[in-house]
């Protein structure tokens, strides 16, 4: 089929190995990227975006195209998440084996719109994990960004302290995490993607809505993998809580940064419960979910996953849209601390 913006219509055109049917051809779903409602799952013509444009929360009114021709120049550029995560990888990737002109010149091809900073890691990596809080999660970050500010400001000798501590000690194992959680996620877009708008916009998922990919053989590892490396790459937050509660960023209420990196990494949130920026991230932390897949207990059936935590005891059922959104929900908050550990480090070398 031919698409002709300009015209707004259609053409059909026989390829090889392709002839034209006088048979009605039935439409299921004309918006894979979206769940579907299960009442219009089997039906012809179903458009599910058009459910979750619904769902949306009112907006005040934004500026849109001026005409038909600013259109056309937009999506003559635009490339969704997946296809820049295609260049933000191999820049990434390009720069952590030390070719940074091969990485720029990657870089360089990092041209969505409204960005205009350098072809360098750590710019491009801020502005894509900022569109993927785009359009309603950027207060993660701004509420994480906030306390950093205030450690800065009111403690900067240990705030300097901390900077070096982060810049020489552990942004190489943290960016490694992050950047295998990004692989991960994106090596089954094709299943995630069906609930990441709901996660950008802060939407609950509709109890009645499936999911019409299920390629759980790849993503019922996400999870738990990138529970991991969440919980091991909180050490940023926590030394920054630390300052703000008046001792050395090394030092927490009863132990110090060595005993902490060595405690459960569920249990690594428990000293930040009390500062409400920081805390948010326990939402994203389900340590059941994570054990069940750690321990090879979790499965899928008609629709549902089926989990124990480590292979015992009660029998949990979670619909598959929701564990997407779960997984969605946590790749969001691992942009978000990336975001911090970028901007902290942000005069240090790349």
């Amino acid at each position: 089929m031919n698409c002709y913006i300009e015209t707004a219509s259609t053409s059909l055109e026989c390829i090889e190995n392709c002839v034209r049917s006088n048979e009605e051809g039935a439409i299921v779903n004309l918006s894979p990227d979206f769940l579907i409602r299960s009442d219009i799952a089997d039906k012809d013509n179903a458009f599910p975006s058009f459910d979750f444009i619904n769902q949306l929360p009112p907006r005040d009114e934004q500026k849109g195209f001026e005409n038909i021709e600013e259109m056309l120049d937009f999506y003559k550029n635009y490339k969704d998440i997946s296809e820049l995560w295609t260049i933000v990888k191999k820049g990434w990737t390009l720069t952590n084996s030390g070719n940074l002109d091969l990485a720029q010149k990657t870089f360089s091809k990092y041209r969505p719109q409204n960005f205009d900073g350098e072809p360098k890691l750590n710019y491009v990596l801020f502005d894509f994990c900022s569109r993927i809080c785009n359009p309603e999660r950027h207060s993660i970050f701004e509420g994480m960004g906030d306390e950093a500010s205030t450690a800065k400001i009111d403690h900067p000798e240990t705030y300097t302290k901390f900077i070096d501590y982060i810049s020489n000690e552990i942004s190489y194992e943290h960016m490694d995490r992050y950047l295998n959680t990004f692989k991960d996620y994106f090596s089954c877009y094709s299943d995630f993607s069906q609930t990441l708008m709901y996660s950008q916009n802060n939407i609950n998922i509709p109890a009645d809505f499936k999911a019409t990919s299920a390629n759980f053989s790849k993503t019922k590892q996400f999870y738990g993998n990138a529970f991991e490396n969440i919980t091991s790459n909180l050490t940023t937050i926590a030394c920054i809580n630390n300052i703000n509660s008046g001792r050395e960023y090394d030092q927490f209420e009863k132990m110090d940064i060595k005993q902490y990196k060595k405690i459960n990494k569920a249990n690594k949130i428990n000293p930040l419960k009390s500062n409400p920026a920081f805390n948010q991230i326990e939402q994203c932390l389900k340590s059941d979910i994570r054990n069940a897949s750690h321990h090879a207990w979790i499965k899928y059936r008609s629709g549902i996953v089926e989990y124990k935590s480590g292979g015992t005891g009660k029998l949990n059922k979670l619909p598959y849209p929701e564990y997407l959104y779960l997984c969605n929900e946590i790749l969001i908050y691992t942009a978000s601390l990336l975001k911090l550990d970028l901007a902290v480090t942000f005069n240090e070398p790349n």
